[in-house]
């Protein structure tokens, strides 16, 4: 099924002749270094984001994934790793959790629009004065 599609965080990108070049991190196979392709697009694909887009040609459609999923070094190391949205702290911070590092699974993330995404997934509750 996904033969034809892989998981690209973009980087850099030039703009000429109505095409947007860029170079991605290619996220996807067995292989924990991840990858770069030089990836040509007739859309623009933010740098922010995390897509899915066809293997080969120009990409002319992509996938934004919404992020519950991010490519971001653990504290301290200039390495990248995937990690996970794993739950909302009291203080209203994001916890994500990553596989690929023991020493520090865990990160606090603060994202405005990430959390109000997750109040309209899923609204607290509405108490009554009754």
């Amino acid at each position: 099924m996904f033969e034809q599609a892989e998981l690209v965080k973009p980087g850099e990108m030039t703009f000429s002749q109505d095409v947007f070049r860029q170079r991605a991190r290619r996220l996807t196979g067995p292989n924990p270094i991840f990858r770069w392709r030089d990836l040509e697009a007739v859309i623009p694909l933010g740098g922010d984001h995390l897509y899915l887009v066809d293997t080969d040609g120009v990409v002319s459609t992509a996938l934004q994934l919404v992020p519950f999923l991010r490519l971001m070094p653990p504290p301290g190391t200039e390495e990248n790793a995937v990690y996970f949205y794993n739950s909302r702290e009291p203080d209203g911070s994001l916890r994500f959790v990553s596989y690929h590092f023991e020493g520090q699974p865990e990160r606090p993330v603060n994202d405005a629009e990430l959390s109000e995404l997750l109040d309209e997934l899923a609204p607290p509750p509405a108490f009554s004065s009754v």
